[in-house]
């Protein structure tokens, strides 16, 4: 299970790891996309994801999140705990 930010942007994502650390998430390293040399990445993996996901939605207004990407990371997170 992975959970991943992609942005044509390295200053952004660099902005958002850094925000994610002071929340208590783990730091995460950035990579480059070797096929298109424009955009940039970070992962979460394992348990991670959970605390991610928890951060992103507890006690979070629906009006102030994309239904379709919580509900896509909802069923991840379900799925995964069942195996």
């Amino acid at each position: 299970m992975s959970a991943s930010f992609v942005s044509g942007s390295l200053e952004f994502l660099e902005a958002l790891v850094g925000n994610l650390v002071k929340a208590g998430l783990p730091d995460r390293t950035i990579h480059r996309h070797s096929h298109t040399k424009t955009s940039c990445y970070f992962r979460f993996t394992g348990f991670q994801v959970p605390m991610l996901y928890h951060y992103l939605y507890d006690n979070v207004p629906e009006t102030e999140y994309l239904e379709r990407k919580f509900n896509l990371f909802h069923l991840s997170l379900e799925m995964n705990a069942k195996n």
